[in-house]
């Protein structure tokens, strides 16, 4: 839109002495402002938080005050708004970043509580696991053949076979038995 459409352009001719009156009073405009602006930035600096006061006047607080939350400034005479939304989204993104940061430190110290309480379940299961092994286990062997058996049905159709019967009839004349049943570990 052309400056000549705006709603507070004047059509009417100005002398230069108008032109420069008006430009002193808005720059007399932002000077009183920018003064303002810095007695209040004093005025915060007067009354802090931890100058001591005299007694009977009001109370001292140990500690600091609290960090003021930086926010970007703009001048808008320099800057286009181009680079404002650019400075907004590097804000955002850096918010992210942190927000995500967080949440990752988070999720790696639930992963370690997590592996420390598997590791505590896994130790106990593994003493029970040693409990279990050092349950007694009948083995039972046949000397002559030299076999070991673990269930009773093997070790009966062994004994039942002709090669175990050959071989078992040597060792009974001699009179040696020739069945063991042990206690395994």
């Amino acid at each position: 839109m052309p400056h000549c459409q705006k709603e507070k352009h004047d059509h009417s001719s100005k002398s230069k002495k108008a032109k420069q009156a008006k430009k002193e009073a808005i720059a007399l405009a932002r000077k009183a402002k920018q003064e303002a602006l810095e007695e209040a930035e004093r005025e915060k600096l007067r009354v802090g938080n931890n100058l001591a006061l005299k007694d009977g006047f009001g109370e001292y607080e140990v500690g600091c005050e609290e960090e003021m939350e930086y926010v970007a400034k703009f001048n808008m005479n320099k800057r286009s708004k181009k680079h404002l939304r650019m400075d907004i989204i590097k804000q955002q993104q850096k918010a992210e970043r942190e927000a995500e940061e967080l949440l990752r430190k988070e999720q790696e110290e639930a992963y370690r509580l997590q592996q420390q309480q598997q590791e505590k379940t896994t130790a106990a299961e593994e003493k029970e696991e040693e409990l279990v092994i050092q349950k007694e286990v009948l083995v039972y062997i046949c000397l002559c053949c030299n076999k070991k058996f673990n269930t009773v049905n093997a070790f009966k159709n062994h004994t039942e076979s002709k090669k175990h019967r050959d071989a078992a009839r040597l060792y009974e004349e001699a009179g040696v038995i020739v069945t063991e049943v042990l206690l395994a570990e």
